[in-house]
């Protein structure tokens, strides 16, 4: 699946596996997955040269894909700039109650 993201899969195999992208939502969800760690490794540059290209040139042919590049540079760049934030432990202890509170 991932040759056929990077426009490097054979014409025939093409074919079988977008009718098998129509027809099975876990092949579609498999696919949108895949194409989200994509995206990722062209952002942290995780790409062979090659790969890299064939993203720029297979990969980002539609509007929505380029969309969803922006969106996950935004969301590197938020990622890389916050400060991560403290949740302090909670200090209120825990008391049992009785079954026979309960229905007080």
């Amino acid at each position: 699946m991932r040759n056929y993201l990077l426009g490097s899969l054979e014409a025939e195999r093409r074919a079988t596996l977008e009718e098998s992208i129509l027809c099975d939502p876990g092949i579609y969800e498999e696919l949108l997955v895949l194409e989200a760690e994509l995206i990722d490794q062209y952002i942290t540059n995780n790409l062979s040269p090659s790969e890299r290209q064939r993203f720029e040139t297979n990969f980002l042919v539609t509007a929505e894909r380029q969309n969803k590049l922006r969106f996950g540079r935004l969301l590197r760049r938020y990622l890389d700039t916050s400060q991560p934030v403290y949740v302090p432990p909670d200090d209120i202890p825990v008391t049992a109650v009785r079954h026979d509170e309960i229905h007080a």
